[in-house]
């Protein structure tokens, strides 16, 4: 038997996104995918992201050592 949230990651979230998409209106969406594609790329920057995987790290060693017992 599903679950509530099981059942509103599954069928509802995703029909909200769906009805959202659909009312803005289509010259809007045109307007933004025509900035998209030709606006330039931002470079990517990896070492921002640097701190936060390596407290994803220190968080998963002290998980694996507090279940190993």
């Amino acid at each position: 038997m599903l679950k509530g949230g099981l059942l509103d990651d599954i069928v509802i979230v995703p029909l909200l996104i769906t009805l959202t998409i659909k009312l803005i209106p289509k010259p809007i969406i045109d307007d933004i995918k025509g900035r998209v594609d030709t606006q330039e790329k931002l470079g990517k920057k990896w070492y921002f992201a640097l701190p936060i995987v390596l407290l994803y790290a220190y968080l998963l060693v002290v998980a694996i050592q507090y279940f190993r017992g």
